[in-house]
């Protein structure tokens, strides 16, 4: 197996990719006429095994097949991605990311609903120390699995948004609302002042109330 092949542990279900698909085409504009085809293709690389440059060539073929603007895409790569000779690749692996991320998304938040006697809360994790623009103020938060607040914000419905959520047992709860949880705090930099990849972390107090 390549090294940049991943096995996925629990695969996705059709459903559940094609749900996500449509959300992201809805939001990118890609025609009706190629979804079918297009989401069939893009799922078939998400089976046992992910081949994100598969995936990538999966995607760019056929964006390439329509008049292709993402005004979201495009301020994220400008901020996240150095310059390119091919910027199409990169909106290409972007939404391809963006896609399958959404997928996990709702794989997971079904999980979460079929546990929840067990795990009655979850948890708002920042991704690394990036502000979200749908989860604002939302860091650490904990609420019940039902609560309103998850259907009205839900994750990555914005390729800004890299939040994820942690199922919460009542213990858990009371630890966290007596020590904090732990979280990404700051850059690590070498004595050099390059970055080295690495976040420091500290204790965060949950919040129970949303924003």
């Amino acid at each position: 197996m390549s090294d940049s092949q991943t096995v996925m542990p629990d695969p996705l279900t059709e459903t559940q990719f094609k749900e996500a698909f449509e959300f992201v085409a809805d939001q990118v504009g890609i025609p009706q006429v190629l979804r079918a085809e297009f989401c069939k293709e893009l799922f078939s690389t998400t089976k046992a095994v992910i081949d994100p440059r598969k995936q990538t060539s999966v995607v760019e073929k056929y964006i390439n097949l329509f008049d292709f603007r993402w005004e979201e895409g495009s301020r994220f790569v400008s901020m996240y991605h150095a310059k390119s000779r091919n910027p199409r690749k990169q909106y290409a692996e972007l939404l391809g990311n963006y896609i399958i991320f959404r997928a996990y998304f709702i794989r997971n938040f079904e999980k979460h609903q079929r546990t929840k006697l067990v795990f009655p809360y979850l948890l708002l994790h920042p991704f690394m120390n990036e502000s979200c623009p749908v989860h604002v103020g939302a860091e650490y938060l904990v609420l019940p699995v039902d609560h309103i607040y998850w259907k009205q914000h839900e994750l990555v419905t914005s390729v800004f948004c890299r939040c994820r959520h942690s199922p919460v047992r009542l213990k858990e709860l009371e630890k966290y609302r007596k020590e904090g949880v732990s979280g990404y705090d700051s850059p690590v930099y070498d004595e050099n002042g390059r970055p080295t990849g690495h976040i420091h972390t500290k204790l965060f107090p949950i919040k129970e109330t949303p924003p």
